[in-house]
């Protein structure tokens, strides 16, 4: 995507750099009854920004809020996708990481704790233990505590307390 859409100027062509040659590459970006693929882009941006701690991915976000300027204020309804991207963009994402080994109730249970209730702009990676070299750097340095399944509620890539406890980790969800 970052290879073959990005306009030098912020934001992301419809079209791929390698593409039929057009007069004019367009760029749309409203949302209209599906999100504008630059807005869908923003947020992709920003969740990897979260799942590596690459600041690339931030900027890049960044610069593609800046295309949208007053228009989105003005005609807000025209916008929806790119104002919850802004709102992820303007503070923190919580993170939140399972380790341990899928299957093992504890560890099912906290994802579908994790999962029960809609949490926009949360990103969560969970993995077996030892992660994969390919993981991404979210999970990095995670380990379960005392060999129970472990979940890790982060911000910015500092974590609270690990949760061993299904209802420890209801409680940090909930502060």
């Amino acid at each position: 995507m970052i290879k073959k859409f990005t306009d030098p100027n912020g934001g992301f062509f419809d079209t791929p750099l390698d593409g039929e040659p057009l007069l004019i590459r367009p760029k749309d970006i409203s949302d209209n009854a599906t999100p504008s693929g630059n807005a869908l882009a923003c947020e992709a941006l920003l969740k990897i920004a979260a799942y590596t701690g690459e600041g690339k991915y931030r900027d890049l976000a960044e610069q593609a809020l800046a295309i949208m300027g007053d228009s989105a204020l003005r005609y807000p309804l025209g916008f929806a996708r790119w104002l919850s991207a802004a709102e992820n963009s303007a503070g923190s994402t919580k993170q939140i990481v399972v380790i341990g080994q899928a299957g093992e109730e504890i560890f099912d249970q906290m994802l579908r704790l994790i999962w029960s209730e809609l949490r926009p702009g949360v990103v969560v990676a969970a993995s077996n233990f030892p992660p994969p070299n390919e993981a991404p750097s979210l999970l990095n340095g995670r380990i379960p505590a005392d060999g129970k399944a472990t979940a890790y509620i982060c911000e910015d890539f500092v974590c609270k307390l690990p949760a061993t406890d299904p209802e420890e980790l209801v409680t940090q969800l909930r502060t």
